[in-house]
Protein backbone atom coordinates (compact mmCIF):
# COMPACT_ATOMS: atom_id res chain seq x y z
CA UNK A 1 0.00 0.00 0.00
CA UNK A 2 1.54 3.31 -1.08
CA UNK A 3 0.67 6.93 -0.46
CA UNK A 4 -1.59 8.19 -3.24
CA UNK A 5 -2.97 11.52 -2.03
CA UNK A 6 -1.90 13.24 -5.25
CA UNK A 7 -4.08 10.83 -7.20
CA UNK A 8 -6.97 13.05 -6.12
CA UNK A 9 -5.74 15.56 -8.71
CA UNK A 10 -6.57 13.10 -11.47
CA UNK A 11 -10.22 12.78 -10.52
CA UNK A 12 -13.03 14.54 -12.33
CA UNK A 13 -14.74 17.43 -10.58
CA UNK A 14 -17.61 15.46 -9.02
CA UNK A 15 -15.40 12.56 -7.93
CA UNK A 16 -12.86 15.01 -6.52
CA UNK A 17 -15.49 16.74 -4.38
CA UNK A 18 -16.78 13.38 -3.12
CA UNK A 19 -13.28 12.11 -2.30
CA UNK A 20 -12.38 15.29 -0.40
CA UNK A 21 -15.63 15.11 1.59
CA UNK A 22 -15.03 11.46 2.45
CA UNK A 23 -11.45 12.25 3.51
CA UNK A 24 -12.61 15.07 5.79
CA UNK A 25 -15.10 12.77 7.52
CA UNK A 26 -12.48 10.07 8.09
CA UNK A 27 -9.79 12.48 9.27
CA UNK A 28 -12.12 14.11 11.79
CA UNK A 29 -13.22 10.69 13.07
CA UNK A 30 -9.56 9.81 13.56
CA UNK A 31 -8.82 13.11 15.33
CA UNK A 32 -11.78 12.67 17.71
CA UNK A 33 -10.67 9.11 18.55
CA UNK A 34 -7.15 10.35 19.33
CA UNK A 35 -8.50 13.18 21.48
CA UNK A 36 -10.75 10.80 23.42
CA UNK A 37 -7.87 8.39 23.96
CA UNK A 38 -5.65 11.26 25.13
CA UNK A 39 -8.29 12.34 27.64
CA UNK A 40 -8.52 8.79 28.99
CA UNK A 41 -4.75 8.69 29.47
CA UNK A 42 -4.82 11.98 31.37
CA UNK A 43 -7.42 10.54 33.73
CA UNK A 44 -5.11 7.54 34.24
CA UNK A 45 -2.19 9.98 34.77
CA UNK A 46 -0.29 8.68 31.72
CA UNK A 47 0.57 12.21 30.67
CA UNK A 48 3.32 11.44 28.20
CA UNK A 49 1.03 9.18 26.17
CA UNK A 50 -1.66 11.84 26.30
CA UNK A 51 0.74 14.46 24.96
CA UNK A 52 1.73 12.24 22.06
CA UNK A 53 -1.87 11.43 21.15
CA UNK A 54 -2.86 15.09 21.43
CA UNK A 55 -0.07 16.13 19.04
CA UNK A 56 -1.19 13.43 16.59
CA UNK A 57 -4.76 14.69 16.94
CA UNK A 58 -3.62 18.16 15.91
CA UNK A 59 -1.76 16.74 12.91
CA UNK A 60 -4.94 14.99 11.82
CA UNK A 61 -6.87 18.26 12.19
CA UNK A 62 -4.32 19.99 9.97
CA UNK A 63 -5.17 17.52 7.21
CA UNK A 64 -8.72 18.89 7.10
CA UNK A 65 -7.34 22.37 6.38
CA UNK A 66 -4.98 20.94 3.76
CA UNK A 67 -7.84 19.15 1.99
CA UNK A 68 -9.92 22.33 2.01
CA UNK A 69 -6.97 24.31 0.64
CA UNK A 70 -6.74 21.77 -2.19
CA UNK A 71 -10.30 22.86 -3.03
CA UNK A 72 -9.62 26.60 -2.57
CA UNK A 73 -6.54 26.57 -4.83
CA UNK A 74 -6.30 26.57 -8.65
CA UNK A 75 -6.10 23.14 -10.28
CA UNK A 76 -2.40 23.62 -11.05
CA UNK A 77 -1.63 24.05 -7.33
CA UNK A 78 -3.51 20.99 -6.09
CA UNK A 79 -0.63 18.54 -6.26
CA UNK A 80 1.89 20.60 -4.23
CA UNK A 81 -0.86 21.53 -1.77
CA UNK A 82 -1.83 17.90 -1.20
CA UNK A 83 1.85 16.99 -0.76
CA UNK A 84 1.68 18.89 2.55
CA UNK A 85 -0.42 15.96 3.79
CA UNK A 86 2.83 14.04 4.41
CA UNK A 87 5.13 16.83 5.63
CA UNK A 88 5.42 17.32 9.40
CA UNK A 89 6.62 20.92 9.16
CA UNK A 90 3.80 21.83 6.77
CA UNK A 91 1.20 20.20 9.02
CA UNK A 92 2.70 21.95 12.03
CA UNK A 93 2.44 25.30 10.24
CA UNK A 94 -1.24 24.66 9.51
CA UNK A 95 -1.75 23.93 13.23
CA UNK A 96 0.09 27.08 14.32
CA UNK A 97 -1.51 29.26 11.64
CA UNK A 98 -4.95 28.55 13.09
CA UNK A 99 -3.96 30.71 16.07
CA UNK A 100 -2.39 33.53 14.06
CA UNK A 101 -4.54 36.63 13.78
CA UNK A 102 -2.92 38.24 10.76
CA UNK A 103 -4.34 41.50 9.41
CA UNK A 104 -3.23 40.72 5.85
CA UNK A 105 -2.09 37.73 3.85
CA UNK A 106 1.38 39.26 3.56
CA UNK A 107 1.64 39.33 7.34
CA UNK A 108 0.52 35.69 7.39
CA UNK A 109 3.23 34.86 4.86
CA UNK A 110 5.83 36.45 7.13
CA UNK A 111 4.87 34.10 9.97
CA UNK A 112 5.13 31.12 7.61
CA UNK A 113 8.60 32.18 6.49
CA UNK A 114 9.73 32.27 10.11
CA UNK A 115 8.42 28.75 10.78
CA UNK A 116 9.41 26.79 7.67
CA UNK A 117 13.26 26.63 7.66
CA UNK A 118 14.74 23.19 8.39
CA UNK A 119 17.54 24.89 10.38
CA UNK A 120 18.07 28.43 11.64
CA UNK A 121 20.50 30.61 13.58
CA UNK A 122 19.82 32.12 16.99
CA UNK A 123 21.59 33.35 20.09
CA UNK A 124 22.41 36.63 21.85
CA UNK A 125 23.46 38.12 18.51
CA UNK A 126 21.20 35.92 16.39
CA UNK A 127 24.03 33.78 14.99
CA UNK A 128 25.75 31.89 17.81
CA UNK A 129 23.90 28.57 17.57
CA UNK A 130 22.30 26.43 14.89
CA UNK A 131 18.92 24.95 15.73
CA UNK A 132 16.65 22.48 13.90
CA UNK A 133 13.17 23.57 12.87
CA UNK A 134 11.11 24.36 15.97
CA UNK A 135 8.10 22.33 14.81
CA UNK A 136 10.23 19.27 14.03
CA UNK A 137 12.18 19.59 17.27
CA UNK A 138 9.05 19.93 19.40
CA UNK A 139 7.61 16.83 17.75
CA UNK A 140 10.81 14.87 18.38
CA UNK A 141 11.07 16.06 21.98
CA UNK A 142 7.47 15.07 22.62
CA UNK A 143 7.85 11.51 21.32
CA UNK A 144 11.40 10.21 21.44
CA UNK A 145 14.56 9.77 23.47
CA UNK A 146 17.48 11.25 21.54
CA UNK A 147 21.22 11.68 21.90
CA UNK A 148 21.97 15.16 20.64
CA UNK A 149 24.63 17.78 20.29
CA UNK A 150 23.96 21.44 19.71
CA UNK A 151 25.31 22.46 16.29
CA UNK A 152 28.08 25.01 16.54
CA UNK A 153 28.65 24.20 20.22
CA UNK A 154 31.79 22.79 21.84
CA UNK A 155 29.72 21.15 24.58
CA UNK A 156 29.52 17.36 24.81
CA UNK A 157 26.50 15.51 23.40
CA UNK A 158 23.74 14.67 25.83
CA UNK A 159 20.55 12.64 26.14
CA UNK A 160 17.07 14.12 25.93
CA UNK A 161 13.81 12.44 26.85
CA UNK A 162 10.11 13.28 26.66
CA UNK A 163 8.52 14.74 29.75
CA UNK A 164 5.72 13.08 31.68
CA UNK A 165 4.29 16.24 33.21
CA UNK A 166 0.64 16.83 33.93
CA UNK A 167 -0.83 19.59 31.73
CA UNK A 168 -0.78 22.89 33.64
CA UNK A 169 -4.45 23.62 32.91
CA UNK A 170 -5.73 20.07 32.71
CA UNK A 171 -6.98 18.53 29.46
CA UNK A 172 -9.57 19.84 27.03
CA UNK A 173 -10.29 19.34 23.35
CA UNK A 174 -8.18 21.66 21.23
CA UNK A 175 -9.72 24.71 19.59
CA UNK A 176 -8.57 23.37 16.22
CA UNK A 177 -10.42 20.09 16.71
CA UNK A 178 -13.56 21.97 17.73
CA UNK A 179 -13.18 24.17 14.64
CA UNK A 180 -12.81 21.39 12.06
CA UNK A 181 -15.66 19.48 13.75
CA UNK A 182 -17.79 22.62 13.41
CA UNK A 183 -16.89 22.91 9.72
CA UNK A 184 -18.06 19.32 9.31
CA UNK A 185 -21.33 20.10 11.10
CA UNK A 186 -21.74 23.13 8.81
CA UNK A 187 -21.84 20.86 5.77
CA UNK A 188 -18.21 20.97 4.65
CA UNK A 189 -18.00 17.19 4.88
CA UNK A 190 -20.32 16.74 1.91
CA UNK A 191 -19.74 16.95 -1.86
CA UNK A 192 -22.25 19.81 -2.03
CA UNK A 193 -20.39 21.74 0.64
CA UNK A 194 -17.05 21.15 -1.03
CA UNK A 195 -18.51 22.37 -4.32
CA UNK A 196 -19.54 25.62 -2.61
CA UNK A 197 -15.95 26.11 -1.41
CA UNK A 198 -14.69 25.67 -4.97
CA UNK A 199 -17.29 28.07 -6.41
CA UNK A 200 -16.29 30.90 -4.07
CA UNK A 201 -12.53 30.37 -3.98
CA UNK A 202 -11.38 28.83 -7.26
CA UNK A 203 -10.48 32.20 -8.85
CA UNK A 204 -9.15 33.86 -5.69
CA UNK A 205 -5.43 34.44 -5.13
CA UNK A 206 -4.82 35.96 -1.68
CA UNK A 207 -1.52 37.44 -2.91
CA UNK A 208 -3.08 39.62 -5.62
CA UNK A 209 -3.87 42.03 -4.18
CA UNK A 210 -2.67 41.50 -0.62
CA UNK A 211 -5.86 40.11 0.95
CA UNK A 212 -7.02 41.84 4.14
CA UNK A 213 -8.63 39.97 6.99
CA UNK A 214 -11.99 41.64 6.29
CA UNK A 215 -11.82 40.38 2.70
CA UNK A 216 -11.02 36.90 4.07
CA UNK A 217 -14.05 37.05 6.36
CA UNK A 218 -16.27 38.14 3.44
CA UNK A 219 -15.20 35.10 1.40
CA UNK A 220 -15.62 32.79 4.38
CA UNK A 221 -19.09 34.20 4.99
CA UNK A 222 -20.08 33.74 1.34
CA UNK A 223 -18.80 30.16 1.39
CA UNK A 224 -20.64 29.17 4.54
CA UNK A 225 -23.84 30.96 3.45
CA UNK A 226 -23.87 29.00 0.19
CA UNK A 227 -23.39 25.74 2.04
CA UNK A 228 -26.15 26.61 4.50
CA UNK A 229 -28.54 27.48 1.69
CA UNK A 230 -27.78 24.35 -0.29
CA UNK A 231 -27.85 22.01 2.69
CA UNK A 232 -30.77 23.76 4.44
CA UNK A 233 -28.88 23.99 7.74
CA UNK A 234 -27.88 26.64 10.25
CA UNK A 235 -24.19 27.64 10.34
CA UNK A 236 -22.24 28.86 13.34
CA UNK A 237 -21.32 32.41 12.30
CA UNK A 238 -18.21 32.32 14.50
CA UNK A 239 -16.59 30.11 11.86
CA UNK A 240 -16.35 33.13 9.55
CA UNK A 241 -13.58 34.68 11.65
CA UNK A 242 -11.88 31.43 12.62
CA UNK A 243 -11.20 29.97 9.16
CA UNK A 244 -7.62 31.07 8.36
CA UNK A 245 -6.09 32.34 5.14
CA UNK A 246 -5.36 29.64 2.57
CA UNK A 247 -1.73 28.53 2.62
CA UNK A 248 -1.59 26.99 -0.84
CA UNK A 249 0.35 29.94 -2.38
CA UNK A 250 3.23 29.45 0.09
CA UNK A 251 6.10 27.00 0.33
CA UNK A 252 5.70 25.49 3.77
CA UNK A 253 9.08 23.79 4.01
CA UNK A 254 12.50 25.17 3.14
CA UNK A 255 15.67 23.08 3.35
CA UNK A 256 18.51 25.10 4.86
CA UNK A 257 21.95 23.47 4.80
CA UNK A 258 23.89 23.53 8.07
CA UNK A 259 27.07 24.22 6.09
CA UNK A 260 25.51 27.43 4.74
CA UNK A 261 24.68 28.56 8.27
CA UNK A 262 28.25 27.81 9.37
CA UNK A 263 29.47 30.16 6.64
CA UNK A 264 27.13 32.86 7.96
CA UNK A 265 28.56 32.33 11.44
CA UNK A 266 32.15 32.55 10.19
CA UNK A 267 31.49 35.74 8.25
CA UNK A 268 29.51 37.46 10.96
CA UNK A 269 31.11 40.43 12.68
CA UNK A 270 29.81 42.41 15.66
CA UNK A 271 31.34 45.55 14.20
CA UNK A 272 29.32 47.76 11.90
CA UNK A 273 31.58 48.50 8.87
CA UNK A 274 29.84 51.82 8.44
Amino acid sequence: MGWAIRHLCQLGRGDFYSAIAEGIILVIESAVQLANAAESLVVAEHHRGAQILNSLCLEECSKVLILLDAVRCPNAERSPTLANFYNHIAKGIYVEAFDWRSGTFQEHEGYVNQARDSHYLDGPNGVEWIFPNKITQAREDNMYVNYVRDDGSDESPYWTQPTNQEPTFGYSSSDLLLFVSSLSAAGLDSPEGIECVAEVWRNVDPRQPNMSVTELWTLNSETLSRVASRKKIEVDKRLVRLWPYPLWPLKLHKDVEVDDLLVVQENWSPYDPY
